[in-house]
This record gives C-alpha cells, sequence and structure tokens, in this order.
C-alpha cells in the first residue's frame, strides 16, 4: 500500500517542470472563469446594470492575478500522478466550461427575478451532464493512453482557448473604449422623503401589476381597498408594452417610437427636446423620478438639467461583495444546467447590493418603507415618480408589507406593497398634504405571456387615480377605457400645464368612449432578445380578448431592447 502511495507522488520532474507545464492551463482557466466571462457579461449587459466596465476590469483584473499566483505556485508543489490528475482536472473543468457557455446553453432566460421552471428541463440537464462527463474524461483517456501528446494538448488548447477569447475582447474593444468613456449616471435617494406643502403629484408604479392580481385581492381580502380615500379604481385600463422597457419611459414621454428606432435613440432622444418634465419642472416643481437610469432614461445626462436626483460618477464598488456577485454570475453562465440553479440570481441582487455608502434608488418598496416615517415638508410644489416592485417576482414580501425570510407569492406580495402605500397615505394625512395631493397608482404592464409568442390572452393593468382635492370619499369604480397614453396629460393638467400637447387627461375619458387603444407585444428569438413586434388594436372592452385585433408584425431588426 504504501509503495503504491509512493509510486503515486513519484516524480522524476523538477518543480520548475511542473510549473511550466501547468502554466498554460492556469492561465487559461483564471481567464476564462474569472475575467473574460464577468468582462463579457458586464459589456452585454451595460444596459441593466449600475455598475462601470471599469469596475469589473480592475476589480476581476485583481482577482485573477492573485488566483493566477496561487494556481501558478502552489498546484506545482504537488508531484507525480497526482500532480497530473488534478491538473487534467482543471484542464477538463476548462473544456466543460468553455464549450457550455459558449455552445449549450440554451434559453437560460433573462434575469429578471421570474422563477425558471428547471424541473421542465430535466431531461435537458441529463443529456447535458452527460455530454459534460464526456467530455471531462477525454483529458484523462488521452493522459492514460499518450501522455506525450497529453502533455501539448494541455499546453496548446488552453492557449488557444485564451487566444480566441482574446480576439473576442478586441472585437468588442469599441464598446469597451465608449462605456470608460462614459460618465455613470444614476437616478439617486435624494429626497425621497421630502414632500412639498404646497402642491404635490404623485405616481407610483407597481411592476406587473394586473387587474386580475387586483380582482383576485379584492374577492379574498374583502374591504382590503377601503383604504383608497378620494379614489377611483379604472378597471378598463391597458399598458402600451408588454414589458418595463419601454413602458416606464414612455409614461413619461408619450414618445411612441419604440422597437422603430435603436434602443439608445429611443430613450435619448425624448431628453434632448423640452418633453413632460422639463415643463413640469420649468412650472416651478422639483422633479424626482426613483426608478432605474436605463429604464427612464437610457443613461442620458439630458435631463440633469430638471431631474433634480440624477446624479453622476459618485458610487464605490464593495469589491469583496461585487467579486462575490461576479463569480456567481460567471457559475451561472459556465456550469452545466444542472448546476445552474445554484448560481441563479436577479439583476437587482447586484445592483442594490454592491456600493459603498450607496444612494443609489433601489426598486424595493420594503427598503423604501423602513423610512418613511421620516417624511419631511418644504416650500415649493414637488412631482415625485416611484417604481416600486410590486407584483413581479421575486416574492419577498408578505401581507403586512415586511420582508419575508420565505418566498411569498404573486398576491401577498402585491397585498404587502399596497400595504406600505396605504401607511404612505396616512403619514401624508397626517402632515396635512392628502386632499391636495394628485396621486396615480398604476402598473408599468400586466402578468406576461411568454416572450416566445405573441399575445394569447387579454392584457390590462391595475390603475387608480386620485385628483387632487378628494378626500373622504368611497373607492369608485370606471370602466372608462384608458390606458398610459393618458398619464402625461393628466400629470400635464395636475400641474398646472397646458395638457393639450400631451393628450387627454384620464378625467376626461367618458365611460363608453370609442378610443383608439394599442397594445404592443414583443417577441424573443432564441431566448436572446426581441425579433419581432406583434402590434393589436383594441376595440372596447380590454378584458375581452376578441377586442383585440391584430393589425401589424413589425421586424424589430436592431431596434430590440437589452
Amino acid at each position: 500500500m504504501q509503495k503504491k502511495i509512493s509510486l503515486l507522488f513519484a516524480d522524476k520532474r523538477s518543480y520548475r517542470d511542473r510549473l511550466l507545464l501547468a502554466l498554460a492551463a492556469h492561465i487559461a482557466v483564471v481567464f476564462t472563469f474569472l475575467f473574460f466571462g464577468p468582462f463579457e457579461i458586464t459589456v452585454a449587459s451595460a444596459d441593466s446594470i449600475s455598475y462601470t466596465i471599469v469596475d469589473t476590469l480592475t476589480v476581476m483584473g485583481l482577482v485573477s492575478i492573485i488566483a493566477l499566483i496561487c494556481l501558478t505556485f502552489l498546484l506545482p508543489l504537488l508531484k507525480g500522478r497526482f500532480f497530473n490528475y488534478i491538473l487534467t482536472c482543471e484542464f477538463s473543468m476548462l473544456l466543460c466550461g468553455y464549450i457550455q457557455g459558449n455552445f449549450l446553453n440554451g434559453e437560460m432566460g433573462i434575469l429578471d427575478g421570474n422563477a425558471i421552471s428547471w424541473v421542465s428541463q430535466r431531461h435537458l440537464m441529463l443529456l447535458n451532464l452527460v455530454i459534460m462527463l464526456v467530455i471531462f474524461l477525454i483529458p484523462y483517456l488521452v493522459l492514460y493512453l499518450r501522455y506525450g501528446f497529453w502533455k501539448k494538448m494541455v499546453r496548446y488548447v488552453s492557449l488557444l482557448l485564451v487566444v480566441m477569447q482574446l480576439v473576442a475582447m478586441g472585437t468588442l474593444m469599441p464598446s469597451v473604449i465608449k462605456l470608460m468613456n462614459q460618465r455613470s449616471y444614476y437616478l439617486s435617494t435624494e429626497n425621497m422623503y421630502t414632500y412639498s406643502e404646497d402642491e404635490n403629484v404623485f405616481v407610483f408604479v407597481l411592476d406587473r401589476l394586473d387587474y386580475d392580481v387586483v380582482k383576485e385581492v379584492e374577492e379574498f381580502y374583502e374591504g382590503f381597498f377601503e383604504m383608497f380615500d378620494g379614489f377611483t379604481c379604472y378597471t378598463n385600463a391597458t399598458s402600451e408594452f408588454a414589458r418595463t422597457n419601454p413602458a416606464i419611459h414612455y409614461m413619461l414621454t408619450n414618445d411612441e417610437g419604440a422597437f422603430r428606432m435603436h434602443q439608445w435613440a429611443y430613450l435619448n432622444n425624448s431628453w434632448s427636446k423640452d418633453n413632460l418634465l422639463s415643463d413640469i419642472a420649468s412650472h416651478d416643481y422639483s422633479v424626482n423620478v426613483y426608478t432605474d437610469m436605463y429604464s427612464a432614461f437610457g443613461g442620458n445626462s439630458a435631463a440633469m438639467d430638471y431631474v433634480d436626483n440624477m446624479k453622476v460618477d459618485s458610487k464605490k464598488v464593495d469589491r469583496i461583495r461585487f467579486a462575490e456577485k461576479m463569480l456567481t454570475l460567471s457559475s451561472y453562465r459556465y456550469a452545466p444546467i444542472a448546476c445552474k440553479p445554484f448560481y441563479h440570481l436577479y439583476t437587482d441582487d447586484i445592483n442594490n447590493d454592491i456600493f459603498l455608502e450607496n444612494d443609489l434608488y433601489a426598486i424595493d418598496e420594503a427598503a423604501y418603507s423602513e423610512n418613511f416615517n421620516q417624511l419631511s415638508l418644504t416650500s415649493g410644489n414637488a412631482f415625485k415618480f416611484f417604481h416600486f416592485n410590486g407584483s413581479h417576482s421575486p416574492y419577498t414580501l408578505d401581507e403586512d408589507g415586511m420582508r419575508s425570510d420565505v418566498r411569498t407569492d404573486v398576491y401577498r406580495q402585491t397585498i404587502g406593497s399596497f400595504t406600505i402605500l396605504f401607511e404612505i397615505f396616512r403619514e401624508m394625512k397626517e402632515s396635512g398634504i392628502y386632499q391636495d395631493a394628485t396621486i396615480i397608482i398604476l402598473g408599468d404592464h400586466g402578468i406576461p405571456v411568454s416572450d416566445l409568442e405573441p399575445l394569447t390572452k387579454a392584457t390590462h393593468i391595475g390603475f387608480f387615480y386620485k385628483p387632487a382635492g378628494e378626500i373622504d370619499t368611497e373607492l369608485q369604480y370606471s370602466s372608462a377605457p384608458i390606458s398610459q397614453k393618458n398619464i402625461p396629460a393628466t400629470l400635464a393638467q395636475a400641474v398646472g400645464l397646458d395638457y393639450e400637447k400631451y393628450g387627454v387627461p384620464i378625467d376626461q375619458v367618458a365611460e363608453g368612449a370609442e378610443v383608439e387603444r394599442f397594445f404592443y407585444k414583443s417577441v424573443v428569438s432564441y431566448g436572446r432578445h426581441e425579433s419581432d413586434l406583434y402590434i393589436y388594436q383594441i376595440h372596447g372592452d380590454s378584458n375581452n380578448f376578441d377586442n383585440y385585433e391584430l393589425i401589424e408584425i413589425l421586424d424589430i431588426g436592431e431596434n430590440y431592447f437589452y
């Protein structure tokens, strides 16, 4: 036994020989998993992340250097066959990860908080594991049969993979240079709890608030909405789009160019000219928009002149936490499908949790509610637009609006979100500002239909509206055919602007009116991005799918939203 163990570690090669043999594999493993993976993910996701390419290059560059030094000098301390087996394991993992990440991932979904049906992929998981096992064992077979060829394979295949990825990096350099030259604009938490003692206009967007969910809550929690003092519930309200992007932007602009021009042109054009927010600001209102930067502004600094909480370049990442998140993302990309559930996370888990002394606004009403009892009043009129998680997964709220340690569900989360709103209204009443406040509560879109197919059911949103002056009245109901297209005119009316250039306010849409409403449903191709836009015209009641007429299918081309 002792002789067999001795043979396992016997080695005529020097430490230097073993170091040089393993160096190429070490470089490839570190470069692929610790640097190139996070780098490519950052470039591809630049529109939906709050950290920068510089953060990734510096932090993951440092992590890669440390890891490379440790691997390079520690592994050669092993000897003989044991060294060969460990090095082969490292090389096999490199092959498996590279092939998995570039060719075998399929449709892993967007990291938008939605649960992925891993159970439905169990057969794919099994097949994927078999493929990975075969790939993993091939280098061991080569080691056993042809040691000389094994050495060349480890060295040259490793270097080939590095070169191939360096070439890929080179193709991305124009985008990288552009990202490095851009300043990082973001929406801060500034003045979140500062309301006006004069006039206030509030918009609360509850993400994915579907009217079907509102009806379920009403049915099972009788009297729940009695707290909606002075409000009208609109039962025939529609969104324009099926996704948050470009719905948030549209609500503030009425810009109908989405999917008809490039994403950046669409997001930027609206703010480079006179617009609703600039008009509100020029009418002696402070303007604060609390959402993620790219949903509303696309990273454009033009709105800094009138959006008071837009800031630039002051966030510093927590390097250790940032590295952990990047390694999780890299693992999600390169791991076999059966292992991916362990690394699945939500984009906001990264954006909201990696900064030191962070004043970045987080789409998280539970975080907001922790301090809204600090509400203070100031002179001057105020317009505030809040984007809350609402009915969107992941479901982290309980009925009391408290963060839950276990996953809840869409109904408990929705109730919790409304409970937080009711508490905000109570604070407003105690401060004496509720009666004169204009308040809109709505969804940016309803429950999503599959990203891979056109509309298959009626889609409508929860929509509640309280005009200034309303108080001490029961919740009213209206079936007037409204949509998000009515929001800019309603806001313009509320602040005293000439609203006609923005359209028709909500309170001027009569019950049974014949209104031309449209719904734009983008369809994702191959799990990557939208390829087609299905355009529906809604005739009459939006609750009846028979009233949806498909009038056009638009080839999106490069005008998709990332």
